[in-house]
């Protein structure tokens, strides 16, 4: 598990950027940059936040995703469920 994402990928972004690590065996590990340009460790879900009407999902090929909450609401509404394979995604 690291504790934030490395210092070389922190330059580059932007606020809405994800920085995602696999915990191997564990868990996805996701940051997302904020508007005061820091890190924050988030989950699916999250709002976006610059685009509030946007929220965090992960694709069944695992890859993250911006929609907006009325798409999520809609997958709820279809009881549509997501299986990630963690081993799918590019992540480091």
């Amino acid at each position: 598990q690291l504790p934030r994402p490395p210092e070389l990928f922190t330059w580059t972004s932007e606020p809405g950027h994800l920085y995602l690590h696999e915990v191997p065996g564990r868990e996805l590990q996701i940051w997302m940059k904020d508007t005061n340009n820091e890190w924050q460790s988030v989950c699916v879900g999250v709002s976006h936040p610059t685009l509030v009407s946007h929220c965090l999902t992960l694709l069944p090929s695992g890859a993250p995703s911006w929609v907006t909450k009325k798409t999520v609401e809609t997958y709820v509404g279809r009881s549509r469920v997501c299986h990630i394979s963690l081993s799918s995604l590019n992540v480091q």
